[in-house]
């Protein structure tokens, strides 16, 4: 767990746009290891580590460093799915940032010039 907080501390600190860190501050939670299945596989599994959550959207933020990771390890997850699948490709980010204004959870906008990297 100490391995997930200091990424998820670096990834934090990373993002310039001080509206953005502060929105997803805010809903950081405790990271929590969850077992998400691998849709392109069958019997295949995945630890994954929820690190934020928004409720209203039913939207959670997630690391896993297997599946899309190490390449793209924040994916956004669906809370309230019935099945508990780690979701596609595109729902997979290289950046926390990116997998944050990319969700539900961001409601501001993003600069003319951002790209997701």
């Amino acid at each position: 767990m100490d391995r997930i907080d200091t990424l998820l501390a670096r990834e934090v600190a990373a993002i310039g746009d001080v509206s953005v860190r502060a929105a997803l501050e805010h809903r950081l939670v405790s990271p929590r290891r969850v077992i998400r299945d691998w849709d392109y596989a069958d019997d295949v599994q995945h630890e994954c580590w929820v690190i934020a959550e928004d409720p209203l959207t039913k939207t959670s933020i997630a690391y896993c460093d297997r599946g899309f990771g190490p390449a793209c390890p924040w994916g956004l997850l669906n809370m309230d799915s019935e099945f508990n699948e780690m979701g596609p490709d595109s729902a997979w980010y290289s950046r926390l940032e990116d997998a944050f204004r990319q969700s539900m959870m961001w409601d501001g906008e993003n600069p003319d010039d951002y790209v997701v990297q």
